[in-house]
């Protein structure tokens, strides 16, 4: 090698060797990145920065305003504010801050709820300076009244900055609404605070008792809230709103009328303008709607109580002189431009509201299976029947068609093989074809069906009068078939109709008969029966003949009949026959000499009352009327003796003793015994003069006088037999203080103290003493023994003067008066 190769060799090598030495003479240096989140949040000290290998930093995180420090995170870790970091290596290290948090607290006053919203950011706790949407909800029947605590004022909703802990508060207080009543009638109405509230306004929940109270004459009809009606009375409100509430106060007639009832025109209301029409029924409904079937047709509409004796038609006509009486309805009936006449009728009382009563259940079954009806229990919906036109019912065994007069527009009705009394063709003008075939009818009429082209009433042998317009009476339709006994006219067919009762009945000795009663009609027409048996009586009430009592059995049946009259129509007249039969397991008591009422004075002996039993009798029970008094037997015959040592009125009974089927026989035993006469034998009066009995000396001497003193004075015991022969009067017999009385409707003249001892023999007219005169139960005098009795003794001792009645509660007639002195 060459000295000049060996020099560079030589460099090389001392080159290397001083770049040795100054790298293992040198210190290693890192990069320190420092970041701060969020940004704005805070700042750290030292911030960036390039430190020496192994170099030890501390590092110092100081927040802003509003926020606080959270952490390191990085290449540091911890919660503390200052941290040391050894620069082994480039580093990077954040410091995490945020912001403060503040509570914020609600709370309500009253029931409801505050809802918040984050406007921009927030957890529970928010955050400094989060916006919050408070929002007060209120529960139901509440309302916000306003805030309070760290948020002033009555907007809802509320915006609120957390800037600091907030306490808020929602006040809520309970709605309250008016309760307005108007009251539209004769009435008034209570308010009644059930739990609370206040007089006025009530609040919120407040239940309020309504009581309605009808002034006199007037009756409560009900209420009206926001249409809907109720008839509760009283009538608890809850008060969730306001309330305007009516209450309607209607005469006392409307409760009196609504429903329906039965009704015809009475027999003697002739007018020319009415003779051709007829009604059957009338509906009151609670809505004031009311229906008319009359024998051309049907009418509706609403109504209006006018007063208690009057009630319009509203557009239809108008009811005047209306009297309602224990389910009877008496009016004048004016119908404009068609008819006006007097009526009369009974309620029904088992009308319900939109159905019609179908009383046969072989009728109702009928409908049943022409799907008309579902269920057998006496009704049909009238929605169901309206809508009918053709309807066959012929060999279905029914006896009562009643509620065929609502099928208003059948066109085809066949009735045939079934056994009639009547067919109500009232409403059904439509009828174009009828069969009354075989049906068993005396009489029809047809005098509104004057649509009819096609009917059959033939095989009815006793059909002998069928009514007709004027129209078809003229000329018969070629297409109606009839036998030869039967006639037509233009006059009402004589009407003899059994509506209860039964003709023939098998009574008990000494119990009444069913009453029987008879509805009759026809022009001119009257109604007769045969001698009635001893102890029937016989009565007309608005057309219908009633015969009812007990009978007193001679013999072992009686046959008796019934039968109209008209010596100017050109029909048959109708007939009915009555059979009485007397039980075979009856007993009887029969009197044999002296009475079972009889009147006595003190110390006398009564005539002696003898008896003797019969029928399935064995024996007879005798219970007074006198306990020391003798009764004796001989035989089958007993006898009755008796005395009294003190005035007053005595009671015995006499029972038969069977074994029979029959109620035993009770015979009551009546005896009234009067005081001794008393007679003034002298004495002293008030200004010192004597008084002697039968003095006849000269009255002119000073200071004396004479006389007999006055009976009169004393209470006395009078006893007058009552009895009806008719429906119009009692008669009387027997002595008042005037003295001996008799005759219809007689006149009573008594004093303070008497007793009145009236023996009736009145079945089928009550009698009643009363305080004014008129019909009914009302209105009743006072310590009236037996009150309403028929039979036996009703005894009355009046204690106050005054003017009072005997009535009987059916008939406004049969009454007289008793002047209590």
């Amino acid at each position: 090698m060459s000295f000049y190769n060996k020099k560079r060799v030589l460099k090389r090598v001392l080159f290397s060797l001083v770049f040795l030495f100054v790298i293992s003479s040198c210190t290693k240096e890192f990069v320190l990145d420092i970041r701060v989140n969020p940004p704005e949040s805070g700042s750290v000290f030292p911030s960036n920065g390039t430190f020496k290998n192994g170099t030890t930093v501390t590092l110092n995180a100081t927040p802003n305003s509003e926020y606080v420090f959270t952490g390191w995170s990085g290449d540091a870790i911890g919660n503390n504010t200052s941290v040391q970091v050894t620069v082994d290596d480039n580093k990077s290290i954040i410091a995490n801050f945020r912001l403060v948090q503040y509570e914020l607290t609600t709370s309500v006053n009253g029931q409801g709820s505050i809802t918040e919203t984050i406007i921009n950011t927030g957890k529970t706790d928010y955050d400094s300076g989060t916006k919050v949407r408070l929002e007060a909800v209120p529960a139901q029947g509440y309302y916000f009244k306003e805030w309070s605590g760290d948020l002033q004022g009555d907007t809802n909703p509320a915006e609120l900055t957390i800037n600091s802990a907030k306490n808020v508060t929602a006040t809520f207080e309970k709605l309250s609404y008016e309760l307005r009543i108007q009251t539209v009638g004769e009435g008034t109405v209570t308010e009644e605070i059930i739990n609370t509230g206040k007089s006025t306004d009530y609040l919120y929940g407040t239940t309020v008792r309504l009581t309605a109270t009808p002034k006199e004459g007037s009756d409560f009809y009900g209420w009206e809230d926001e249409e809907v009606l109720s008839t509760d009375n009283p009538l608890d409100v809850v008060i969730s709103e306001p309330k305007f509430i009516k209450a309607f106060f209607e005469y006392e007639l409307f409760n009196e009328v609504v429903g329906k009832w039965k009704i015809k025109k009475k027999r003697q209301q002739q007018q020319q303008k009415s003779r051709n029409f007829d009604v059957k029924s009338i509906v009151f409904n609670q809505d004031k709607t009311f229906k008319l079937n009359y024998s051309a047709g049907q009418i509706s509409g609403t109504f209006s109580v006018d007063s208690n004796s009057a009630i319009t038609l509203n557009g239809n006509g108008s009811l005047s002189n209306i009297v309602v009486i224990n389910n009877q309805i008496n009016f004048n009936l004016n119908v404009t431009s068609l008819f006006q006449f007097e009526v009369t009728g009974t309620k029904d009382l088992d009308y319900q509201p939109n159905r019609t009563a179908i009383p046969d259940q072989n009728f109702e079954q009928a409908l049943i299976d022409l799907g008309y009806d579902d269920l057998i229990d006496g009704f049909v919906n009238d929605s169901e029947l309206i809508v009918i036109n053709d309807l066959d019912l012929s060999n279905k065994q029914i006896t009562d068609f009643s509620g065929l007069e609502e099928f208003i527009n059948l066109v085809n009705l066949n009735l045939s093989n079934n056994t009639l009394s009547d067919v109500p063709l009232v409403n059904l003008n439509k009828l174009t074809s009828l069969n009354l075939s075989n049906t068993g009818l005396t009489q029809i009429d047809l005098s509104q069906n004057n649509s009819i082209t096609a009917l059959d009433i033939t095989n009815n042998p006793n059909l002998s009068c069928v009514k007709v317009s004027s129209q078809v009476f003229q000329q018969i339709p070629s297409g109606w078939l009839y036998d030869g006994v039967t006639s037509f006219g233009l006059e009402d067919c004589p009407k003899l109709l059994l509506i209860s009762g039964e003709k023939s009945q098998v009574i008990c000795n000494g119990q009444p008969i069913d009453p029987i009663v008879f509805e009759y009609g026809g022009e001119g027409v009257s109604v007769n029966t045969d001698t009635l048996p001893s102890g029937l009586e016989s009565n007309i009430v608005n057309d219908e003949l009633i015969i009812s009592g007990t009978p007193i059995f001679t013999d072992e049946n009686y046959t008796f009949s019934v039968y109209t009259s008209n010596v100017s129509s050109n029909f048959s007249q109708a007939s009915q026959t009555i059979s009485l039969t007397k039980n075979e397991n009856s007993s009887g008591i029969t009197l044999i000499s002296g009475s079972f009422n009889q009147t006595i004075n003190v110390l006398d002996v009564i005539q002696p009352i003898v008896v003797t039993y019969s029928g399935a009798a064995t024996g007879l029970n005798i219970v007074g009327p006198d306990d020391e008094g003798e009764i004796s037997q001989s035989g089958t015959n007993y006898t009755i003796n008796a005395s009294f040592t003190a005035a007053g009125t005595y009671s015995g009974t006499i029972t038969t003793i069977s074994g029979g089927g029959c109620p035993e026989v009770v015979q009551d035993i009546v005896i009234i015994v009067n005081p001794l006469p008393v007679t003034n034998t002298g004495g002293t009066d008030n200004s010192g003069n004597t008084n002697n009995t039968n003095d006849s000396s000269d009255s002119s001497q000073s200071g004396t006088s004479s006389s007999t003193n006055d009976s009169s004075s004393s209470a006395e015991t009078f006893s007058i037999d009552v009895s009806a022969a008719s429906f119009s009067d009692y008669s009387l017999s027997g002595r008042d203080r005037n003295g001996s009385l008799s005759g219809n409707d007689a006149s009573i003249t008594v004093k303070v103290g008497d007793t009145i001892n009236f023996n009736l023999s009145v079945s089928g007219h009550p009698f009643y003493i009363k305080t004014s005169q008129g019909t009914g139960t009302n209105n009743l005098a006072n310590s009236v023994s037996r009150n309403g009795s028929e039979s036996g003794t009703v005894s009355w001792t009046p204690n106050a003067a005054g003017t009072y009645y005997y009535q009987c509660s059916l008939h406004n007639g049969m009454y007289g008066t008793i002047t209590v002195n």
